[in-house]
């Protein structure tokens, strides 16, 4: 999903789960389910493997900015 997305490439960027949700306006929960869903969509073991799926596969774009 587009929040999905948002989730994973701002957890690119470095940000935490807790910056992320007050970034996005959502709880730090929701941002967990998210990126838990976000990994499993990707078949990936864990956040940082997704995130490197995510770059490898060109889904993120510019990351920087």
């Amino acid at each position: 999903t587009p929040r999905e997305w948002d989730c994973i490439r701002m957890a690119a960027q470095g940000h935490t789960q807790a910056e992320i949700g007050r970034l996005q306006n959502i709880s730090s929960t929701t941002v967990r389910y998210h990126l838990d869903h976000a990994v499993d969509k990707l078949g990936a073991a864990n956040r940082v493997h997704a995130v490197a799926l995510a770059a490898q596969l060109g889904l993120l774009g510019p990351i920087g900015s």
